[in-house]
């Protein structure tokens, strides 16, 4: 079944910065420092990329593959770069979040 819902992808922000915290605890992992793209359903953000590097952070606890190709996509475009092969072909059949998940 497809679900839809919006997805908004922006620029991390000062005040994203607790939501960022728990994302990368959530992950178990740290990025560079530099400037971050964000996935973000319903308010939360649920993942990052680096912009310009090839760090990502996503919640485990969700399906956010799609969303981390979403924002690398993105990167790629402000970039002016031509996205690599395959990646178009994924986000034709993306497979993001249930958004009951976020109504928790």
């Amino acid at each position: 079944m497809r679900r839809e819902y919006d997805v908004t992808i922006r620029f991390a922000y000062r005040d994203d910065a607790d939501s960022l915290a728990q994302l990368r605890e959530r992950a178990g992992r740290r990025l560079s420092g530099g400037p971050l793209l964000v996935a973000e359903v319903h308010g939360s953000i649920c993942a990052a990329v680096e912009f310009g590097g090839a760090g990502a952070l996503a919640d485990p606890r969700l399906r956010t593959t799609d969303l981390v190709s979403l924002l690398r996509h993105r990167m790629y475009q402000l970039h002016g770069v031509p996205m690599p092969p395959g990646l178009v072909d994924r986000l034709l059949t993306p497979e993001l979040p249930d958004p009951a998940w976020f109504e928790r």
